[in-house]
């Protein structure tokens, strides 16, 4: 590869670039726990309902873009220079900047809502190149743990934003916040970013940068490779979906209809359940193997989901803390088999390749984030039919792993 990075070539346990999750985990959590009072702010006097949704269509432009950033860039220019230390000083503090310059005036909301675009779509441009696992790929300087530190910073990341939402909450009032109080938020954001580049990129003779050339990038690639290999994976949707509807467990239950509320309300115990597991998993399906892990996982995934449909006999407080427990399980066990996957895909694919399966799951979470909580709001949870839906995504993975194994088969014929 033409990749060259100024990055120091030894193994690394932690590196500055781990901070980019950090960030990414606390957007989110900002972001989306702040949604309501954003939504009032850019779209009144439209109704909650319909200025929830347009929100969160809006916010989840971050996502929705994350897998056209580098190749509409490429398609451009023969190549494209990341540097880090720019990021952080330039581009994060001005996403953050532009929504919370302008003064909330009528004459002036569709201006307000233009700058909130364009900030969420910058966002996705940021994190899109600053992809911790993209980066080490690509310089082919990988980590000693880079696949922990890859769900680890994020959901530190997501703590950290929570804990000062909470602490936002507590310091105003609704309409304080639907006003301008939510602008903090913003600038917590910016002020996070600026310091990350003065303690971490100031006065450093080295920026640490990252070339990615257009011929390296195009080389030997294969979509449907990419399909497959995400089919085969497509149970990692389960922990992306269970965190993003964490980040907004402080207000989406009064924002839906009253029988969903229950499900909305997840607790913080899932989550570090999720992260706790996470990390002692990764470990030992390194030392297990990951091929036997994954058809035991699939395997055990449909059979239980299919037994808890069977059992699943009416609603109550236990039924859903059984399921926010189960789906916990299911998410600690998908984080690691899904990263360890895609440094196995990584040493046969290029660079692309892996590109579209790192951000390919965050558009699709961007169109499923918005449809759930429209449906949540007009109708009721059927609760039974989560275990059906999750025995259909594992089978699914199934069917994705015996394609690709026939393919592997042909190939070696």
């Amino acid at each position: 590869m033409k990749n060259k990075t100024q990055i120091n070539k030894k193994l690394k346990i932690f590196s500055r670039t781990d901070l980019n999750g950090i960030i990414e985990g606390i957007d989110l959590a900002i972001s989306f726990s702040l949604l309501p009072f954003l939504s009032i702010y850019f779209f009144y006097p439209a109704e909650q309902f319909n200025s929830i949704i347009y929100m969160l269509l809006i916010t989840c432009l971050s996502l929705f873009v994350r897998p056209i950033v580098i190749p509409l860039v490429l398609s451009l220019k023969k190549k494209i220079t990341i540097n880090h230390g720019a990021l952080y000083l330039i581009i994060i503090p001005f996403c953050y900047l532009c929504p919370i310059v302008i003064p909330y005036e009528s004459f002036l909301s569709d201006i307000n809502i233009v700058l909130i675009i364009i900030s969420r779509l910058l966002i996705g441009f940021t994190f899109a190149v600053n992809n911790n696992i993209f980066n080490e790929f690509s310089s082919e300087n990988i980590s000693k743990f880079y696949n922990s530190k890859y769900f680890l910073f994020p959901i530190i990341g997501v703590f950290i934003g929570l804990i000062f939402s909470v602490f936002l909450n507590q310091l105003f009032s609704n309409s304080e916040l639907s006003s301008e109080g939510w602008k903090l938020g913003y600038i917590f954001m910016i002020t996070i970013s600026l310091s990350i580049y003065f303690i971490f990129y100031w006065k450093k003779k080295q920026s640490s940068f990252l070339i990615i050339e257009r011929e390296d990038l195009y080389n030997n690639f294969n979509f449907m490779k990419v399909f497959k290999t995400l089919l085969e994976n497509i149970y990692f949707l389960i922990p992306l979906l269970f965190i993003y509807f964490f980040s907004m467990s402080h207000w989406l239950p009064r924002a839906v209809l009253s029988e969903n509320t229950f499900f909305l309300d997840i607790s913080l115990i899932y989550i570090m359940l999720i992260l706790i597991a996470a990390i002692f998993l990764n470990f030992i399906f390194d030392l297990i193997g990951k091929e036997k892990v994954y058809m035991y996982f699939c395997i055990f995934g449909i059979i239980i989901s299919l037994l808890l449909f069977i059992s699943y006999s009416y609603k109550s407080s236990y039924a859903i803390s059984l399921l926010h427990f189960f789906i916990s399980i299911i998410s600690s066990l998908s984080i690691p088999l899904y990263l360890i996957n895609i440094k196995k895909f990584q040493k046969k694919n290029n660079l692309l390749n892996i590109y579209f399966l790192l951000n390919i799951p965050f558009l699709i979470i961007s169109l499923l984030i918005p449809l759930a909580v429209y449906y949540l709001m007009i109708d009721i949870i059927m609760y039974k039919m989560f275990y059906v839906l999750m025995s259909v995504i594992f089978l699914m993975s199934l069917i994705g792993k015996k394609i690709s194994y026939k393919e592997i088969i042909k190939k070696g014929i």
